[in-house]
């Protein structure tokens, strides 16, 4: 539980572009944000989907927040690999 908060941590505190990286992640914190990183990606192809299938059967109102929902797991991909690349190894 402590890298998980520790690696939200740096992923908003990367976000905000006030910090660059100045030493490497453990092992563990690094395989817990790959592990996120899969996970939303996911989570976002998976919602992806559900908004065309819905856009495809005339439901506008729920491919909409479909759609919101696919981007904000886009975003937490794109900051969990940004804190993936400045402190884990590949």
């Amino acid at each position: 539980m402590k890298n998980q908060i520790r690696a939200l941590v740096v992923v908003s505190v990367l976000a905000s572009g006030s910090v660059q990286a100045a030493e490497q992640f453990d092992r563990g914190t690094c395989a817990s944000i790959k592990g996120a990183v899969e996970l939303f990606l996911a989570l976002a192809d998976a919602k992806f989907k559900e908004q065309e299938s819905l856009r495809n059967n005339d439901a506008i109102a729920a491919a909409d927040e479909a759609f919101k929902v696919a981007a904000a797991f886009s975003d937490l991909v794109e900051n969990y690999a940004t804190a993936y690349a400045a402190f884990c190894k590949p």
